[in-house]
């Protein structure tokens, strides 16, 4: 089985990046075979980042401190940055 996770990240102005990992997280979801990919909708107000991991690379990233002090980042960022997401798991 596999788990396909989907951050999906709203704003409301185009003035603020939306938020995006640091290289060494990319590099560690795909080294784990993630697929990491990034897709901004046409009117750039949308983004989601969407990668889909084995059960047992899903479960070890979920323990990995890069990653859970990644997701403390991203939610200062987005509270921040006054930027709305949601976390969806298929």
């Amino acid at each position: 089985m596999a788990v396909t996770r989907k951050l999906i990240q709203e704003r409301f102005n185009k003035d603020t990046a939306f938020y995006t990992p640091e290289d060494n997280i990319i590099n560690l979801i795909n080294e784990k075979n993630g697929n990491f990919q990034q897709v901004t909708s046409e009117d750039e107000l949308s983004n989601t980042i969407t990668m889909t991991l084995s059960d047992d690379d899903y479960n070890f990233l979920q323990d990995n401190d890069l990653i859970e002090a990644d997701q403390i980042k991203r939610k200062k960022y987005c509270s921040d940055n006054t930027i709305s997401f949601s976390v969806e798991e298929e």
